[in-house]
């Protein structure tokens, strides 16, 4: 068991100024918020809600610095999309920009691979219609010559 088993969880950032590696065990003057640069102070009421305390967590100036250093999130997408829209194949991951979006990407148009499929789509509607027309009129044909037969 080390030393620091024993202690109190506190705030990894609060040191005294003139000894990063060391602090006190209640609020004191010299202490310093390292989570900062430069380091500030914080009022000896702060250091016993947060610094000092299990809370630290919960501190504001601790809250910035996670969102800081929090590693930035990678969107993926489908393979199926990536290859469709030119992209290479498997699992390739796309940086979002600084407002969430895909950098030089279009958003007003629709995507690449619905284009053509929305022509195919109207072709075959066409054809299997004139097809359809085609069977009526040959089934009424073949209908009115069995019932005059």
């Amino acid at each position: 068991m080390t030393e620091h088993d024993t202690e109190e969880l506190v705030c990894p950032f609060v040191a005294f100024d003139d000894e990063r590696d060391l602090r006190g065990p209640g609020p004191d003057h010299r202490h310093r918020c390292f989570a900062e640069t430069p380091a500030a102070p914080r009022a000896l009421a702060h250091q016993a809600a947060y610094c000092l305390s299990s809370s630290f967590s919960g501190c504001p100036t601790f809250a910035d610095w996670a969102r800081r250093e929090a590693a930035p999130v990678k969107v993926e997408l489908p393979g199926h999309a990536l290859r469709a829209a030119g992209a290479p194949r498997s699992g390739t991951a796309i940086d979002q920009g600084a407002e969430g979006r895909v950098p030089g990407k279009s958003w007003t148009a629709p995507p690449p691979w619905t284009a053509g499929a929305a022509a195919g789509a109207t072709a075959a509607n066409a054809g299997s219609a004139a097809t359809g027309s085609a069977a009526a009129t040959g089934s009424a044909a073949t209908g009115s010559a069995a019932a005059t037969g």
